[in-house]
């Protein structure tokens, strides 16, 4: 992906949908090594948005993910990665140019959130999963950490903390 051309068009639109970057911000986006997904992942300055898989229709149908630095940082970096991941993965970036109403954001979350959680519980990657549900709940999205607990307890071994 050494295109000139292609990094400053992901530039642009990582400046577009991160809203309050500069162009010299957007420049400075720096490849990162995305263990979840074999999508292109970026890590770029903080902003309102954690992380954000590009819409396709936006990148010349380059599937991209962009990371805050700070999330690197956090106890639920694999949760974020691996949600990111599963956007492209059930093709979510490819319909989101046309997804206009709260509820279907709110699925597609959801969608995201329970592959995540899967592909995560999948490797044995627990702690990442109960640290989202921890941020979650945090965060006041109570909902969203129920959803994801429950995802997890028809088929997760006992004991691992998710009540």
């Amino acid at each position: 992906m050494g295109n000139k051309k292609t990094i400053m068009m992901i530039a642009g639109v990582a400046a577009l949908f991160f809203g309050n970057l500069s162009a010299a911000q957007a420049d400075e986006l720096k490849p990162y090594q995305n263990t979840y997904c074999n999508v292109q992942t970026f890590i770029g300055p903080d902003s309102q948005k954690v992380a954000m898989a590009l819409p396709l229709a936006h990148t010349n149908n380059i599937p991209v993910i962009i990371v805050g630095k700070s999330a690197l940082n956090l106890p639920h970096t694999g949760y974020i990665m691996a949600h990111e991941c599963c956007h492209h993965s059930l093709k979510h970036t490819s319909k989101l140019p046309n997804m206009h109403t709260r509820e279907s954001l709110a699925q597609i979350e959801q969608e995201a959130d329970q592959c995540a959680a899967n592909l995560l519980q999948a490797r044995g990657e627990y702690k990442a999963i109960q640290a989202a549900v921890i941020q979650a709940r945090h965060d006041g999205q109570f909902a969203r950490a129920e959803k994801i607990t429950q995802s997890l307890e028809a088929s997760s071994p006992s004991g691992y903390g998710f009540e």
